[in-house]
């Protein structure tokens, strides 16, 4: 039996068993993170040898290694984690989404550290929908296109609020997708009704036509 017919947060296309990824709502491009008194640096080559932080929801270590032989990279469960570990030099680096590094450094009042170099790499945020709905996935996707600056500003908020906390804001996530299925079923309700007003004059009309022959 199926677990669940819809997730509210899946990230970087990892929907669990049984489920599909609908378009990212949010992207977020990922940086280095140091600490301010070490070396400067330019991409993440110039970490070879050293140890890298990454969360392990994001779910890139295995490409991070992948394609940056030569650098350890340690997952890591949250961003305080990750603070704690460059701060007492576990970490040579941390790579995370800016909106989520300036929150958690904010909230802490820590300015040890810096944005240090860009990164090719980056964290993308969707639903996940039941694999045997791919109609609604679709849906989704077409009401995500038209998500405002506004809408994926109040995301990002409700994203960064829970990096350093143990658990995601689930309430606000939830109001996110109920929207989304509001004007899913909208649209779902105006493609229903059309199709049977269509169906029922095709009815009329051949209806008429056997009427004519007789």
């Amino acid at each position: 039996a199926r677990m669940a017919d819809l997730v509210p947060l899946v990230i970087n296309e990892r929907a669990p068993n049984g489920m599909i990824a609908t378009d990212p709502f949010v992207i977020y491009p990922l940086v280095v993170l140091t600490s301010k008194d070490a070396l400067a640096i330019a991409d993440l080559a110039d970490l070879r040898g050293r140890k890298v932080g990454v969360l392990t929801r994001y779910h890139l270590a295995d490409v991070l290694k992948q394609t940056n032989p030569g650098i350890t990279f340690v997952q890591l469960d949250n961003i305080g984690d990750a603070l704690t570990g460059l701060r007492k030099g576990r970490l040579a680096a941390y790579l995370d989404s800016v909106p989520s590094i300036a929150h958690a450094t904010r909230i802490l009042d820590n300015n040890e550290f810096r944005i240090a170099a860009p990164t090719r790499y980056e964290i993308r945020l969707a639903f996940g929908v039941r694999d045997d709905w791919p109609q609604l996935a679709e849906i989704m996707n077409q009401v995500i296109k038209h998500f405002s600056e506004l809408d994926r500003g109040a995301i990002t908020q409700s994203w960064v609020n829970t990096r350093i906390q143990k658990q995601v804001d689930w309430t606000f996530i939830w109001r996110v997708v109920g929207l989304i299925l509001a004007i899913s079923g909208a649209i779902v309700a105006v493609f229903m009704y059309t199709n049977r007003r269509l169906a029922a004059e095709v009815g009329e009309r051949r209806r008429a036509e056997y009427a004519l022959q007789t």
